[in-house]
């Protein structure tokens, strides 16, 4: 247990200083000191900063996917604002003050969110082909083809727009989404 906790304090630290300094800015003899250990006892726990680095964007994947799951269990007919609140949660991780977003302020970090992308993007497309998520206007999307595919290149494309165009709002998200899903909002 005790490990886990360091092991979620590196986590925590890097997360942090990932934020404030950017990835190639940050050493893992920062990532140590923040913690208040040796920088060789960081080594017991990630082979380099990459792998911490990693384990940082599994964390906030994680935690992206988590909101999507809820968001998704909570549908109902308004599919518009629905559509709208999917937009934001997503906007949320690839602009926002997280660790995504502020890599995309330092395009010197951007492997990590291209990173972030491509594997939730993976992740999503499983959540919204499984029976869990086959409801409301995901239903219809679900029997296309190859629904995997295209939920899966869609958000590729939605995250991709918005890195492009910060200033897309969060309805046309809901809009190319719902024009990509064919249902009416």
């Amino acid at each position: 247990m005790e490990n886990d906790k360091r092991r979620m304090a590196f986590i925590a630290a890097a997360d942090d200083l990932f934020k404030e300094k950017g990835v190639s800015q940050t050493s893992v003899s920062d990532i140590a000191k923040r913690v208040n250990v040796t920088r060789s006892l960081f080594y017991h726990y990630f082979d380099d900063k990459q792998a911490i680095a990693d384990a940082v964007i599994d964390c906030r994947i994680d935690e992206f996917i988590s909101y999507v799951q809820v968001w998704s269990s909570h549908l109902n007919n308004d599919t518009h604002d629905a559509l709208i609140e999917l937009a934001r949660i997503a906007r949320s991780y690839v602009l926002g003050p997280s660790l995504i977003g502020a890599s995309t302020a330092r395009k010197r970090d951007g492997v990590l969110l291209q990173r972030f992308i491509v594997r939730s993007s993976e992740l999503l497309a499983n959540h919204f082909v499984s029976s869990r998520a086959r409801k409301g206007p995901l239903m219809q999307m679900s029997h296309a083809p190859h629904p995997y595919e295209s939920f899966y290149a869609m958000s590729l494309g939605i995250m991709g727009l918005m890195m492009h165009d910060p200033q897309v709002t969060d309805e046309a998200i809901a809009d190319i989404i719902a024009s990509a899903l064919r249902i009416n909002i």
